[in-house]
């Protein structure tokens, strides 16, 4: 064995020898049992050292690799391949030492801003099956579950950026909002996510702590009613005895709508104060139209005639305007 090592291996195993048993071999068909004694010797050999690979250590020049690319380009993979492929990675795998080398050496390497962007353009317009959605889909909740994948942003606190975010926030310019909601309006999910939305609401519903915390929320902000915005229109009202009265809190509903002000002088009149971030963009319009349809006169206020320095003088002039023309 060792004569053969030293004297004979060195001779057959050469770029030229490789050559020459490649052209040789051409067009020749093996059979798969030929095929897997060849896989199982070769094995053996790069396992005990007998066999080593010319190319080991070697670098290819980044011309050369780009041909190979280039000629790759295009190419489909057989079944049988990809199941061997897959098999091959998936015994890998298996091998707690080479998992913890993966999650250590090779991920950071390619769980990177520039690598997913990279990613990200290769993939580009191409269209996944559902099948491979859903199996990375459960690789990704299987991985995050036993702590391989770890959040980035993780256990990071950025004081700096929440405070930036709280002076420049832009949902406080009336345009950014208007554009927001017209993005999130009109969305419809599909009937598998609302099976899916439906299934997780119902297990958390069973969840006691999650149940009484929920109701908790809802029973606080029933008990702050009136709003801020609410108890401003109020204080207007008392002051100047506007003949309005307050119904926000649900002690009146009107065709199953519950408006904040009614009007006590026999006039059909409605004063609705309301903040635009939380509401759809066609929210007056729709709200007007169906009061209109009853024959009421309806005022709206929102956050800008409310929440501006002349705010009293301003609001008082519109409710004015209201009693004039009702």
């Amino acid at each position: 064995m060792a004569r053969f090592r030293r004297e004979v291996l060195p001779k057959i195993h050469t770029l030229e020898a490789h050559l020459k048993i490649s052209q040789k071999a051409k067009g020749r068909v093996r059979s798969e049992e030929s095929i897997r004694k060849m896989a199982r010797t070769l094995k053996r050999g790069y396992a005990s050292g007998i066999y080593v690979a010319h190319f080991k250590g070697k670098h290819l020049p980044l011309s050369t690799r780009l041909k190979i690319s280039a000629s790759e380009k295009g190419k489909k993979l057989s079944e049988a391949t990809k199941q061997r492929m897959s098999r091959g990675r998936k015994r890998w795998f298996r091998d707690p030492k080479n998992m913890e080398r993966f999650c250590k050496e090779i991920l950071p390497k390619v769980n990177t801003i520039e690598a997913h962007r990279k990613t990200g353009m290769k993939l580009k317009g191409r269209s996944m099956s559902e099948q491979a959605v859903q199996r990375m889909i459960e690789t990704k909740k299987r991985l995050y579950r036993q702590g391989k994948i770890v959040p980035w942003d993780k256990g990071i606190k950025r004081p700096d950026i929440a405070e930036l975010m709280r002076k420049r926030n832009p949902m406080q310019n009336p345009e950014s909002r208007k554009k927001a909601q017209i993005g999130f309006s009109g969305g419809k999910h599909t009937a598998k996510a609302k099976a899916a939305i439906s299934k997780k609401s119902k297990q958390l519903w069973k969840n006691k702590e999650y149940r009484g915390r929920v109701l908790k929320s809802v029973f606080q902000r029933l008990r702050r009613r009136p709003t801020s915005f609410e108890r401003r229109v109020i204080h207007l009202i008392k002051k100047h005895q506007l003949p309005f009265r307050y119904v926000g809190d649900g002690r009146l509903f009107i065709s199953g709508k519950n408006p904040d002000f009614i009007g006590t002088n026999g006039k059909k009149m409605i004063i609705e104060s309301f903040w635009t971030r939380i509401h759809r963009y066609d929210y007056v319009q729709v709200r007007r139209r169906f009061f209109k349809k009853l024959g009421y006169s309806i005022l709206f206020l929102n956050e800008d005639d409310l929440y501006r320095e002349d705010w009293h003088n301003h609001c008082l002039g519109k409710i004015e305007t209201l009693l004039n023309s009702s």
